[in-house]
């Protein structure tokens, strides 16, 4: 009888074939694709979107707002330095969402000029009137901030942080309105506050730049309005500068 070392083949080999097993259930799960950890540059991309998304909001219920208001506007427009025109007048929202503006007081009497000196000057008033309406056009397309154009240009990649800081939002859009163009906010997340606006944009193409500086005041009920807009049309020495007040809710 032999009192030796007995190997069991059929539970070694059982063994065997569990530990193949596990490794190569190890090594296909090893092989499938692994979402990658969240790092700094995933923490900004939700931070970059929750401030978006607030800023949106805002800026919807603020529009919103804005159209139950009647205002006072001044404008005082500059060519080269010097004061060209001031007018004053009253606006309020139209059915189509834009500024219906009339002028307060008695219009200015032209100062009336024959021959051709006089053609020439009514031509140059006819381009200067046209202009200016361009000017308005463009202010338009930025104030007040639309939030479909934010959430647009934030899905196409085209939004960023300006000036991280704790509690604000600094908040870039490209491509905001106009293909180059750029919108920059300053936005109090607490407060649910526009505080300023910058653009650069341009007239007709990018060959003819204009840049818009906005500041924005608080109503009592929170809504936020332009309390001052300023458009820099640097290529023709040509500063407007507006100034509302004066805001009453309309009667309903």
């Amino acid at each position: 009888m032999s009192h030796g070392f007995r190997l069991d083949l059929p539970a070694v080999l059982g063994t065997l074939g569990g530990a193949v097993l596990l490794a190569a259930a190890s090594a296909a799960q090893q092989a499938q694709p692994q979402p990658p950890p969240q790092g700094a540059g995933g923490l900004l991309a939700e931070a970059l979107k929750e401030k978006v998304e607030a800023l949106q909001q805002h800026a919807t219920a603020n529009r919103a707002a804005l159209r139950q208001y009647q205002w006072t506007e001044n404008v005082q427009v500059a060519v080269n330095g010097e004061v060209k025109t001031t007018k004053q007048l009253a606006c309020r929202y139209g059915a189509d969402g834009k500024p219906q503006c009339a002028p307060i007081g008695p219009a200015p009497q032209p100062q009336e000029q024959r021959g051709l000196r006089g053609r020439i000057a009514e031509k140059k008033k006819e381009e200067f009137t046209d202009y200016m309406q361009q000017v308005k056009g463009l202010i338009g397309l930025y104030v007040p901030p639309d939030g479909a154009r934010m959430k647009a240009a934030h899905e196409a990649g085209n939004a960023s942080f300006s000036r991280p800081a704790a509690g604000e939002a600094g908040l870039t859009f490209r491509n905001y309105s106009l293909p180059g163009d750029s919108m920059t906010i300053d936005f109090a997340m607490a407060a649910r506050k526009m505080a300023a606006l910058s653009v650069n944009s341009y007239l007709g193409d990018p060959s003819s730049p204009v840049t818009l500086n906005v500041q924005f005041a608080q109503l009592p009920d929170g809504t936020n309005y332009p309390a001052r807009e300023v458009v820099n049309a640097a290529a023709k020495g040509i500063v407007v500068t507006v100034n509302n007040s004066n805001y009453q809710k309309i009667a309903q």
